[in-house]
């Protein structure tokens, strides 16, 4: 597939333009000979696997790294930008996934972090709080410049990175995956903020894994695949299909595994009945051998307490579960972790990862705990963590290497693996693709699909409705605390959200 040119706005000239970048570090080419254009008052979606390029690519747009050749416009004019302060003049600013903000000072005092106003050697507080004011009522936040940021929530504390670049007029704006560690609410207020900048007249950049987001905000997209642009269009004109197509280098079709059909008479692996606990009510629930069951549901509907419910971190207080047909007691993780149950939770790297741990050792943290042996030499270790980086299609560069070093989908995989390796035949598993990107998430389906051909039951509850259908044999539906129906995986998108939604009992 030959490369989609995005069409220019009629009549505009872009604002910032990236000609012929490369940018190679030793033996590896980061990028080849891309070129972008942005334009004033629109929203353009930078997407790629990791390890595309696009992290290098937004480093040469914000000073961070000099690239090899090409050169960056602006207005038409040649820049040069070898250091962040130098694209900051120029008015480029980012906003990280990683909030960089000082908790114990108050919003005006971070707003001017570096940049503080002085006069005759004096800071001019008066001078900063009004400015904050201002600028925090011109993006209609309403928060009080006095107020200390350690108290704010992860969403108030992005407005304020967004206002800390308004405030010293960028008027290049580039969101770095933004909404990875928000709330779906939160998200909402979000977009509704860089809707105000679009209109305002700023370039908006934004990187997302999330295809929902490009297709919502976004008025262009551009696809970096192995360091060079693989696709660039108005959104309006591709689809999720040929974006994904770029991305991954094959169809869509191919990007969910494919059912083997029905299987007959699966055997009932975990049984719930009458479940109930922290906002969970009368759950009955069915986890069978050989299937992915996936659970969908909104913000609130019980989805994230169920799951923990049947990790046992708490457990239900009313109800029965059985294993095989025999009772079982899911008090706590450990009863889960001795009968077979595997967990792998939303936030996978402060539940599910011991970061600055090997990643050997990580493999192994569940098995040696079954064992009660938490230190020490493990004869058979090696083998067998070999085996399972080969299960798995993971090999890495250095298995002493923390976990933290690893990638957002090989951190999945080792989650995933040290319950391969402690041989659980119940797999929970708790928005398994979040913040992993499309190749990773295609390849942790494809793993999933084949632990359930093993006959292992594996339960997915994910609030991305096109995975949970994409990859489950039944799919259930929560709301207010309990599962309310069940669909098909060829079940319409709208139907399922409305039942998601309470809307068809209203």
């Amino acid at each position: 597939m030959g490369i989609v040119e995005a069409r220019a706005p009629i009549g505009a000239e872009p604002r910032l333009s990236l000609r012929n970048i490369s940018k190679s570090y030793g033996a590896v080419q980061a990028l080849t000979s891309v070129s972008v254009d942005f334009f004033r008052g629109r929203v353009h979606g930078i997407v790629g696997e990791n390890g595309a390029g696009k992290s290098t690519l937004m480093k040469v747009l914000t000073g961070a790294v000099s690239p090899d050749d090409g050169e960056c416009m602006l207005d038409g004019r040649r820049i040069a930008m070898n250091h962040p302060r130098e694209a900051q003049a120029h008015g480029i600013s980012i906003v990280h996934q990683e909030l960089n903000l000082f908790p114990h000072r108050t919003i005006a005092e971070n707003i001017f972090a570096g940049r503080e106003l002085v006069k005759g050697g004096r800071l001019q507080i008066d001078a900063m709080w009004s400015r904050t004011a201002e600028v925090l009522k011109r993006l209609e936040i309403d928060l009080d410049p006095d107020a200390p940021v350690s108290r704010l929530s992860v969403a108030s504390q992005q407005m304020i990175e967004v206002a800390r670049s308004v405030a010293f007029d960028a008027s290049v704006l580039i969101f770095d995956e933004p909404t990875a560690t928000l709330a779906e609410d939160d998200c909402r207020i979000l977009f509704s903020l860089i809707r105000k900048l679009r209109a305002s007249g700023l370039v908006i950049i934004y990187i997302s894994h999330r295809m929902a987001e490009i297709f919502d905000l976004c008025d262009e997209v551009t696809v970096i695949k192995d360091g060079r642009k693989a696709l660039s269009a108005p959104t309006a004109d591709v689809g999720p299909e040929q974006l994904v197509s770029a991305m991954i280098g094959r169809r869509l079709d191919e990007y969910y595994p494919a059912r083997k059909g029905a299987k007959p008479h699966p055997r009932c692996a975990l049984k719930v009945v009458g479940g109930s606990g922290e906002n969970l009510s009368d759950v009955n629930l069915e986890l069978r051998g050989g299937e992915i069951t996936g659970v969908f549901g909104l913000k609130g509907s019980g989805r994230s307490e169920l799951a923990y419910a049947l990790w046992g971190s708490p457990g239900f207080r009313e109800g029965s579960v059985t294993l095989d047909g025999r009772p079982l007691n899911l008090e706590r993780p450990g009863h889960a972790m001795r009968a077979g149950i595997g967990f792998v939770p939303e936030d996978r790297k402060s539940e599910g990862l011991a970061l600055e741990q090997p990643i050997r050792e990580n493999f192994l943290l569940a098995k040696r705990v079954l064992a009660g042996w938490l230190g020490g030499p493990d004869p058979a270790g090696a083998r067998d963590t070999q085996a399972i980086f080969d299960r798995v299609a993971f090999v890495p560069a250095d298995p002493e290497a923390p976990a933290s070093s690893l990638s957002g989908g090989n951190q999945q995989k080792v989650v995933l693996s040290k319950w391969l390796l402690a041989d659980a035949q119940v797999l929970i598993l708790a928005e398994p693709t979040r913040g992993v990107d499309v190749g990773a998430k295609a390849a942790i389906y494809g793993l999933l699909r084949k632990l359930a051909d093993e006959g292992r039951a594996i339960l997915v509850l994910s609030s991305e409705l096109p995975e949970v259908l994409g990859i489950s044999d039944r799919v259930l539906v929560m709301r207010d605390g309990t599962l309310v129906a069940e669909f098909p995986p060829d079940a319409a998108e709208a139907e399922v959200l409305l039942e998601a939604g309470g809307k068809l009992h209203a």
